[in-house]
């Protein structure tokens, strides 16, 4: 679970509004480090680029 002002969240909103692109050690470390420690949290990622969707895609794919 994600901790913050003391409320628990099991969903969280990545809004990449405005971002056209986003590293692979960033969305590693988001999407398949993170989310393997915190599996009970959903990552609800919104408005992706083209590109910010094929490197999310991208990390998920080579991390299984």
């Amino acid at each position: 679970m994600v901790f913050s002002d003391g409320k628990v969240f099991k969903e969280v909103e990545l809004d990449f509004e405005g971002i056209d692109e986003i590293g692979q050690g960033f969305a590693h470390e988001i999407f398949v480090v993170f989310q393997n420690q915190h599996p009970e949290v959903s990552l609800l990622p919104l408005n992706m680029s083209p590109d910010v969707e094929k490197m999310i895609q991208h990390v998920k794919k080579t991390s299984l």
